[in-house]
This record gives C-alpha cells, sequence and structure tokens, in this order.
C-alpha cells in the first residue's frame, strides 16, 4: 500500500528513494520525491525544507498489481480547468480504486459549452517488490548496528 507523506527536514539533510521513514508507528520506504519546497526562516543554518513523497508501507499488500493501464474523461469548468488539470507525469491517488496512477499522456481536450472534458491515460505506479522493501530495512538497520570484535 502506497501513501502520500509529508517530511520536515534541515536543507542539509539528504532524502532519496529507498530511505526508510517512520510515520504514525509504521516502516515505510520512498519510492518517489514527489515534490520539495523550502520553508522561509531567517537565518541559513536553520533553513528546512518539506518534502512530499509517495512511500510504500512495509508489510502491505500490492494493490496496484491487480490493474493495468486506463483511460478515463474527467470534466472541468471554465475555472478549474485553468487550474486543475493534471500534467503528464504527475502522480495522483485514484479514489475509486484506491491506488496512486501515474499519467502518461492527455490524449483529448475538448470544450462543450461551458466546460472542458480532459481524456488522461494513467498507469499504476508500480510497488517494489517484498524483497527491495527487505533489503532497505536490512541496509537501514546495519547503518545504526555496530558490532564489536571479543577481546581475549
Amino acid at each position: 500500500m502506497l501513501r502520500k507523506i509529508r517530511l520536515n527536514y534541515p536543507s542539509s539533510r539528504v532524502v532519496q528513494v529507498g530511505d526508510l521513514v517512520q510515520k504514525d508507528g509504521k516502516n515505510m520506504v520512498i519510492i518517489n520525491i514527489l515534490r520539495a519546497f523550502p520553508l522561509l526562516v531567517t537565518t541559513p543554518e536553520n533553513q528546512r525544507v518539506i518534502y512530499e513523497c509517495l512511500a510504500q508501507v512495509y508489510g502491505t499488500p500490492d494493490y496496484s498489481q491487480d490493474y493495468m493501464e486506463t483511460t478515463t474523461t474527467l470534466e472541468y469548468n471554465l475555472y478549474d480547468f485553468g487550474r486543475n488539470v493534471l500534467q503528464v507525469g504527475d502522480i495522483v491517488k485514484d479514489d475509486s480504486t484506491g491506488i496512486w496512477v501515474q499519467v502518461n499522456e492527455i490524449s483529448e481536450i475538448r470544450r462543450q459549452e461551458n466546460k472542458y472534458t480532459v481524456t488522461y491515460r494513467f498507469t499504476p505506479v508500480t510497488e517494489w517488490s517484498q524483497a527491495d522493501m527487505v533489503a532497505c530495512l536490512a541496509q537501514s538497520a546495519g547503518s545504526y548496528m555496530q558490532v564489536y570484535k571479543k577481546e581475549d
């Protein structure tokens, strides 16, 4: 299962795909960084960055495997058309299925009276395999653990 999460980190901290984070008591692995923006502060040493990430919750089922690429048409009024039309590459949650999808193509835009209809092609965001998730957890645990040699 995927979740969109927000992380508030110092600007000096590196954030990357594959990072393990704990959020709401659950282990999650970042599989995509959707966007980042700085928080305005008075001093450079206090600079922080907000990261919006797509994270996979460890030990949950992969719902995306049940779906394939699909086409859908959405309607927008004149006001929303200029502000809310999805762009190619956007990653959004499909409320009807509960999975995250990526916009691959805008196939058609049509104006009809006081509204626009936009036809999109979406692909489910592929979740990481159980083996990849375990590898991230093991790597993260290894970075905190130290083994000492016994002295005779």
